[in-house]
């Protein structure tokens, strides 16, 4: 399958500069296999362009956008044809509406990219540091409580800023979502932009328009949203959304990936001050051109007729079944005569035979339209009541028609260790485990039992939205009877939605093993001690988690190994559990760090060439300072230097990276004359010089080879090598104690770079990040470790035989 399997209007309609988009992606595979770019480097330019590496390193998942997660039927066949083709016949409705496949080989990308082009689709910017898939409430416009269709808007911020330079580097992802009414489909608190649909009367006219919320998310840290503004009228979304991204970008945390969300930026200055920033910003956006967008159209089919007077009433020719797939499934909707019909997908997956068949399906009841859902369901929309019945008949005969979509049985799951480097734990068996218990004991009678709300994660990233569960769960290890055993945290009344979002309790930890008897259990227990009508997360706020906790004391027991092997096993696993983390991050950090002082960099010289322009002479200089420091610095992380002294900083960079002819020559005035009055007098050649700087230092990056260094056009004695570090060194020992990353593992790496192969390199780093990093990211690289010994408590002697 390649770009003849597209028909030749589909073909021509696919612009140039996406071709060539893909065409630079296969070249760019080819000088990774030759070993002319580092493989960190690759892989921040594979992340920008949705492809994701998995445990299994010759293995990659394709992310594929789904803008507010609407799909036609022919690009539901094509999806179907790419993972029959290319993956292992399974694809994956995610939390935001994209489509996964996993297994796929690195170079199959290119094609399937131009497969998806040709279809209208794209992988571009579904990962990275950058505005994620633009997500909206899967019932816009067919909602009865919407306060209006909120998919045009979507549908609008989508392309404005789809490789839109605003949000080509931002400190980490950014997240918006779009609901339509306080009901909240969208989860719009757990984004970086939530906005609710909301309409005002001014002057007896109707006005549509938005409460924001910004800054929320969830992850190791999770954090609910903050109203920004209760209503914002909706042709003014786009420039404020805008404003709020050029914040991030410009006061986003860039060295601590950890900390670099916009919720840690509000928990640094503050939500006054964070406020205050975006609405000086939103005023300098609005200010700055005409706003003239026009808005995408809506979700109604072309061919709607308009509601149905005499709608037909559903049968199910006595089928039991039907009546409670129909009462799970079905939803009406506000235009009279139509329902949207939810297909539950286990565990999100669906298979390629099984969506070729719905797209044949979708075509003959919903007007060829397909929703991906937030809960990783689908859902047809448009269906006529009379229809209902022969469409289930066709969803049952593809193995489709899974009663219990949103139900307690409708289990939430990210991938876990599967396939994902961060997961501990196999999240998407333990999900399985749990639904196999409740699969025979649904009460569709019981409302507020089958309202509860089952999420898992392998790890603390919260990829399966364990923090908004009812009863949520998400990977650790803990060591009993000298072995690891797989366990989860569990974390019990949190939700979203109905004007409501609250993050989960948590304080117990369980056996992975015990976990589906506890949560019979703990149902159990809500069924006897519940109040009439009470839902679940109010019986956990009145009784309390360490009520909670003490019934199920019982399932925290794990048997001797010798009693019972399979309790220190994950399920799933016919082997000891163990802890198998993916590659390390020091490598991918050095990328990070230099990317993103070059981008700083060339952002202010632009600054400064504005400034010069309106005649802001002072201000432009203190621009082009900030430029040639944050350019600077970028450059100098390969050799390892890591310094915050401008002195310092200029002395470096004129010693590594001018007198080695890294850049040209032309660019030295500005350190001769940085700082000095002399440099106002020459403000216009100043300007111009800090721009050259920017490009001629990205120009040099963009050489940078496998081994991190720079190409240089002045020859060297063997002794004074091209990049040679600046770094204490005894013999062939590293003191790095107080060395942050990834300045640690590149002073690592450039010593080992020095030593002939079997050598032994002792290294001392500290605790925590530094030793969770700097070992993986060596034997990454191929080198041994030999010894790991903590010392002083705090630091970590490790010891290194060069491959």
């Amino acid at each position: 399958m390649n770009i003849s399997d597209l028909t030749d209007d589909e073909v021509a309609a696919i612009p140039s500069f996406i071709i060539e988009e893909i065409d630079t992606f296969g070249k760019e595979i080819g000088r990774l296999r030759k070993g002319e770019i580092p493989e960190e480097k690759f892989k921040r330019f594979r992340l920008q362009n949705g492809i994701y590496g998995q445990r299994q390193k010759e293995d990659f998942m394709v992310r594929v956008k789904i803008p507010q997660g609407t799909l036609d039927h022919k690009q539901m066949r094509l999806l179907a044809d790419i993972g029959e083709r290319f993956s292992n016949g399974i694809a994956h409705a995610s939390s935001r509406q994209d489509i996964q496949f996993h297994y796929v080989k690195l170079e199959n990308v290119p094609a399937i990219m131009k497969l998806l082009a040709g279809k209208g689709l794209t992988t571009r910017e579904a990962c990275g540091n950058t505005v994620r898939n633009v997500t909206a409430c899967y019932l816009a416009g067919v909602c009865p409580e919407e306060s209006f269709d909120v998919s045009p808007y979507a549908r609008l911020t989508t392309s404005y800023l789809l490789r839109n330079q605003v949000c080509q580097g931002l400190p980490r992802k950014f997240k918006i979502a779009f609901s339509g009414c306080a009901k909240d489909c969208a989860l719009a608190p757990i984004n970086d932009i939530g906005a609710i649909a909301v309409t005002k009367e001014v002057n007896g006219r109707k006005l549509n328009g938005f409460k924001i919320y910004i800054a929320g998310g969830l992850g190791p840290h999770p954090k609910v949203a903050r109203l920004l503004v209760d209503f914002i009228p909706a042709e003014e979304l786009i420039p404020l959304s805008e404003a709020i991204l050029r914040v991030f970008d410009q006061y986003g945390e860039r060295r601590n990936r950890s900390r670099a969300r916009m919720k840690f930026l509000l928990e640094k200055i503050g939500f006054d001050e964070l406020k205050k920033r975006i609405m000086d910003e939103f005023r300098v956006v609005m200010n700055s051109r005409k706003w003239d967008l026009s808005l995408p159209s809506g979700d109604t089919p072309p061919d709607y007729p308009g509601s149905l007077p005499d709608p037909t009433m559903v049968t199910g020719n006595g089928d039991p079944y039907f009546y409670t797939w129909y009462k799970t499934n079905v939803i009406s909707q506000k235009q009279s005569g139509y329902s949207a019909v939810h297909i539950r997908l286990v565990l999100g997956d669906i298979t390629t035979g099984q969506l070729r068949s719905l797209a044949n399906i979708t075509a003959k009841y919903a007007h060829g339209s397909m929703k991906v859902t937030q809960q990783q369901n689908f859902l047809m929309r448009w269906v006529l009541n009379k229809d209902i019945y022969p469409l289930y008949k066709e969803l049952k005969e593809s193995g489709l028609a899974s009663a219990g979509a949103g139900r307690m049985i409708d289990i939430q799951s990210c991938p876990g260790a599967e396939t994902c480097n961060l997961g501990l734990t196999s999240s998407r068996q333990l999900a399985a485990a749990i639904g196999k218990k409740f699969a025979n004991n649904q009460d569709d009678q019981d409302a507020e039992l089958e309202e509860i709300k089952i999420k898992v994660s392998g790890c603390p990233n919260s990829c399966g939205h364990h923090h908004i569960a009812d009863i949520g769960f998400h990977g650790v290890a803990k060591k009993m009877d000298g072995r690891l055993v797989p366990h989860y945290q569990l974390h019990l009344g949190g939700g979203v939605g109905d004007g409501r979002a609250e993050i989960a309790d948590s304080n117990i930890k369980l056996p992975a093993r015990n976990i589906p008897e506890a949560v019979s259990g703990l149902v159990s227990l809500y069924k006897t001690e519940r109040s009439q009508g009470e839902m679940f997360y109010q019986y956990v706020k009145r009784v309390g988690v360490d009520h909670i906790k003490g019934m199920l004391e019982k399932y925290l027991t794990v048997p001797s190994y010798t009693e019972s092997p399979d309790s220190y096993r994950d399920w799933g696993s016919e082997t000891e559990f163990v802890v198998k983390l993916g590659a390390g991050e020091c490598a991918g950090g050095v990328v990070d760090l230099i990317e993103e002082c070059l981008m700083s960099g060339a952002r202010e010289a632009s600054r400064a060439s504005f400034l010069f322009e309106a005649g802001q002479f002072d201000e432009s200089i203190r621009w082009i300072e900030r430029a040639i420091i944050s350019i600077s610095k970028g450059m100098l992380v390969p050799f390892g230097i890591e310094t915050e002294v401008e002195g310092e900083i200029l002395r470096e960079f004129q010693d590594k990276i001018i007198d080695k002819s890294i850049v040209s020559g032309r660019v030295e005035p500005l350190y001769t004359e940085y700082g000095k009055p002399s440099m106002r007098n020459k403000i216009g050649e100043m300007t111009e010089l800090a721009k050259i700087l920017a490009e001629e230092s990205q120009d040099a990056y963009s050489k940078l080879d496998a081994n991190f260094r720079f190409k240089t056009n002045k020859k060297v004695d063997q002794k004074e090598e091209d990049n040679k570090p600046m770094e204490r060194k005894i013999d062939a020992c590293l003191d790095l104690k107080g060395v942050s990353c990834p300045y640690n593992f590149v002073r690592t790496k450039l010593k080992l770079e020095e030593m002939d192969s079997g050598q032994l390199l002792q290294i001392i780093i500290d605790d925590g990040e530094p030793y969770q990093n700097v070992p993986k990211s060596v034997l990454n690289e191929g080198h041994k470790i030999l010894e790991e010994e903590k010392v002083e408590d705090k630091h970590y002697r490790i010891v290194i035989e060069k491959a």
